[in-house]
């Protein structure tokens, strides 16, 4: 059975005048989660990306036990389930958090444990791989979390939690770990803008080799060495709300272009500013695009952009 859902996106266009149209998707549901759920209406989507103009994938978890993985070849007219663990069996196994869609066969999922999910035939069988995340210990939420992966092509990639980096050379099948530059330091977000060249941008106590609490990183040697730039004047927020202020995510469309999306507390309730800030020269210095108050007063949470002209978030 298929049911509508919208999906709701902010389009944002580095143009002059732009338009867009929104259509809603036809959704294949899944079955009944449990035998109390008739709705299954507390089915949430955590990821979604697409390798091509036509090919996409999506992750979405319900109730913290049932995994769906999900697949549209129509442009997102139209979404089946390519993946759907049987109830019952999966209340020990990870939450699908993350996803990364380089190309048409392959894709790459995060899990809440550290583990990946890899498949090179757009879905048919899934390989779950052991990274150095996995072997960890649950310290707080977020330790071994894959928050994020992106893969710059289908060999090279980058993933983090609130606290490691790792990074792949061989399309997945294996990960390392990634020195940061500073122990202290939480991880917001990592992106890789060539197979060598990686930024991430950090929250880190003060010391004597790293002078800024919020900083953004850069690595042209794959973490051999790093840069570090200022970006406290940006995220110079004070006020939190559930632990959360500032920038949330990265994307760069190449060693140059990128932006930042998020947005500031502003102390009154739970409302936030939509923050969006641009580089371009490779993280070193940003500049704010937007950074105020709207309807319905919620951050950003995530952006892409289709080049350095035209994107989404």
């Amino acid at each position: 059975m298929k049911f509508k859902i919208q999906f709701i996106i902010l389009l944002f266009i580095v143009s002059p005048r732009a338009y867009s149209t929104w259509f809603s998707s036809q959704v294949e549901r899944g079955p009944l989660v449990s035998p109390i759920d008739t709705t299954n209406g507390s089915m949430y989507f955590s990821g979604i990306d697409c390798a091509d103009s036509i090919n996409c994938m999506a992750i979405a978890n319900y109730a913290n036990f049932y995994r769906v993985i999900y697949q549209s070849t129509d442009a997102g007219k139209n979404w089946n389930i390519i993946y759907k663990p049987d109830y019952g069996k999966t209340t020990n196994k990870p939450l699908l958090k993350s996803i990364s869609y380089p190309k048409k066969n392959k894709c790459i999922i995060g899990t809440d444990s550290g583990f990946i999910f890899l498949t090179n035939d757009m879905g048919v069988n899934w390989k779950k791989i052991n990274t150095p995340i996995s072997d960890q210990p649950i310290k707080f939420p977020g330790y071994i979390t894959i928050r994020n992966i992106k893969m710059y092509d289908s060999i090279h990639g980058i993933a983090n939690t609130d606290f490691f980096i790792i990074y792949t050379k061989d399309g997945g099948n294996n990960w390392n770990f990634l020195s940061k530059p500073d122990s202290s330091c939480g991880i917001v977000d990592a992106v890789m803008t060539s197979p060598s060249n990686i930024i991430f941008y950090g929250t880190c106590d003060v010391k004597k080799n790293n002078p800024f609490t919020k900083t953004m990183f850069i690595s042209k040697d794959t973490g051999q060495t790093w840069s570090a730039y200022d970006y406290s004047y940006i995220d110079s927020s004070t006020v939190s709300y559930n632990g959360y202020k500032g920038t949330l995510k990265l994307f760069f469309t190449d060693s140059l272009n990128g932006w930042g999306v998020g947005g500031d507390p502003t102390g009154v309730g739970d409302i936030h500013t939509e923050k969006i800030t641009s580089t371009r020269d490779g993280g070193k210095t940003w500049q704010f695009q937007h950074n105020r108050v709207v309807i319905p007063n919620l951050e950003i949470w995530d952006v892409s952009f289709y080049n350095s002209n035209i994107g989404i978030c």
